[in-house]
């Protein structure tokens, strides 16, 4: 989704973008509708299909990718980027995973030093995405900016018609369904809540090899999947906290906690990649939290301390002053706005430094 909302905001900006898919993933209706009517969306998977060509007939001057998979693609094609065209890359956390998992992809190893050669400017998220680097080397020019989101007014959505209980507590899971995301944990939780007599409702919002074993098996009728979702915003609006469990390798800033704290809603997730200081601010010298942050036990995050910090949230008053806390952070932090001002200023500098050395 980062790519949709970054040309999102670019075109609503008065910017020109376009969009390429290199088909790594499947496509998906819903998420694919969220793209504004006026970005043109080209695939790679086309027959006879050429990146130099599409950066010729489209005026193309930057060129950004943002997942592991993309890059990979610019770098096979590099030959085919000018040496007018400016090539910028945001890590989400793929690299992390690729040193991790090396079978994920064993030509990792050779393109990257390549890449670090012919990249102009690198863009990370999260501290963490710094070890490729530690390991690699440091390029010349390295950027961190936080992602951003713009707010969406929600659509009114019943409980009765999410077959969720009027009078529960409602926990909110967005997130690719893998169970290094924590959706098997979020299930648990909520059986055990359910079990000592605190009515809980689940939303899951996702597909993924987790969703399918939770469709396959007997779970709680209080956990609901929805698959795929057009509007993440309008279940949002119904939850009372939003959870991320999640013990995955790649974890850095997710877009989904920066939602969440955009409608107020207090958070507990995992204490991995840079959710803690995500939910973190301060206040004359005293910690501020938009939630709760669980520290991982042996790699996983522990089940009955997940439900401990649901607990704790289970008070209305201490739910509001979460979400009050997370709002904050969302304004000072996490706005489109300010994420595209710096995007601008990266790519007006690089185009500069191109044109610069082309003469």
């Amino acid at each position: 989704m980062f790519a949709i909302r970054l040309v999102n905001a670019w075109t609503h900006a008065g910017g020109r973008a376009i969009l390429l898919n290199v088909g790594m993933f499947p496509d998906h209706k819903k998420v694919v509708g969220r793209i504004d009517q006026r970005v043109s969306i080209y695939d790679a998977r086309t027959p006879d299909f050429s990146l130099g060509r599409l950066i010729a007939d489209c005026d193309i001057d930057v060129v950004h990718s943002s997942l592991w998979w993309s890059d990979r693609f610019v770098h096979e094609h590099r030959h085919e980027l000018s040496e007018k065209v400016a090539w910028c890359i945001t890590t989400h956390g793929c690299y992390e995973t690729l040193i991790d998992k090396p079978h994920t992809d064993a030509s990792f190893p050779r393109r990257f030093p390549e890449m670090l050669e012919r990249v102009d400017e690198w863009i990370y998220i999260a501290d963490k995405n710094l070890g490729v680097f530690d390991r690699y080397g440091y390029p010349e020019r390295l950027s961190k900016i936080n992602n951003g989101f713009e707010p969406e007014e929600p659509v009114e959505l019943s409980k009765k018609s999410l077959g969720v209980r009027e009078d529960s507590l409602v926990l909110l899971l967005v997130s690719r369904a893998i169970a290094e995301k924590g959706w098997f944990e979020a299930v648990e939780a909520t059986k055990r809540l359910n079990h000592a007599g605190v009515a809980v409702d689940l939303m899951l919002l996702g597909e993924g090899p987790a969703a399918e074993a939770l469709r396959n098996e007997e779970t709680s009728p209080f956990v609901h999947l929805y698959g795929h979702v057009e509007n993440v915003q309008d279940y949002i609006k119904v939850a009372d906290i939003g959870v991320l469990p999640s013990y995955f390798t790649g974890e850095s800033m997710p877009l989904v906690i920066i939602e969440m704290m955009a409608q107020g809603k207090p958070v507990v997730a995992s204490n991995v990649g840079d959710i803690a200081s995500m939910l973190t601010t301060s206040d004359k010298g005293r910690a501020l939290i938009a939630g709760s942050v669980i520290p991982l036990a042996d790699g996983k995050l522990p089940v009955n301390a997940l439900v401990d910090a649901i607990m704790l949230l289970a008070d209305p008053e201490a739910r509001e002053s979460a979400g009050a806390v997370g709002s904050r952070i969302f304004y000072e932090r996490f706005t489109m706005s300010a994420m595209l001002k710096h995007y601008d200023r990266i790519y007006a500098a690089n185009l500069t430094k191109r044109r610069l050395q082309v003469g």
